[in-house]
């Protein structure tokens, strides 16, 4: 997270006090844990883009698992982010309607994702982001542009140069999961037998 400049929730217990009614969210937390939510979701949709690829090509049992994978790994998403949200001091009576409102940012930040690989990557991303601007169809930006744009959007919330070093790593970093995710073999995935694709440290 720090590679590429995503804050980090620290510093604060679950363990409150029975009426903690002083208890207040510290300056700058709702956007520190927006943007750590954003970073689990990413995780989120890979391992949930990966159960769509699967899926399609299923019969009735095994589209069944891979719905039941993805549901069972949001709602883990949604308990950890409900913990955050306790962590953070937001008041008991607000929890519920904060995560709505993460919910909704999570799967706006989704359906764009979905966007940006269906209208560049048709194809797969390994061929996509081999392609030369010559070679665009109609309507393509290329794929990194594209996944830049979602997350300077979302992730970043605009905040940062579009030329920003973490948002071009975090591009980068997303679409080599996103490869390694298609190579991946149905067996491995339904297995549990996965590991993240790797990602050099500078100068290596």
């Amino acid at each position: 997270m720090a590679r590429f400049g995503i804050s980090l929730l620290e510093g604060k217990t679950l363990e409150k006090p029975l009426h903690n009614t002083k208890a207040v969210p510290r300056e700058g937390a709702y956007f520190n844990m927006l943007q750590q939510t954003y970073w689990l979701a990413l995780h989120v949709w890979l391992v949930h883009s990966k159960q769509h690829m699967i899926q399609e090509n299923e019969g009735l049992f095994g589209s069944a698992i891979c719905a039941l994978i993805t549901r069972r790994v949001f709602e883990w998403s949604w308990l950890i982010v409900r913990l955050w949200l306790k962590q953070e001091d937001v008041p008991a009576m607000s929890i519920g309607t904060e995560l709505e409102h993460f919910m909704e940012y999570v799967f706006g930040f989704c359906a764009a994702l979905d966007e940006a690989f269906l209208q560049e990557a048709p194809e797969g991303s390994a061929k996509a982001v081999r392609v030369q601007d010559n070679e665009l169809k109609e309507g393509q930006v290329g794929l990194v542009p594209c996944v830049k744009e979602v997350l300077w959007t979302n992730v970043f919330f605009g905040a940062c140069a579009r030329d920003h070093q973490h948002l071009e790593e975090l591009a980068v970093y997303l679409i080599r999961q996103r490869i390694a995710l298609e190579a991946l073999p149905r067996t491995a995935f339904l297995t549990g037998r996965m590991t993240w694709a790797d990602f050099p440290l500078k100068g290596q």
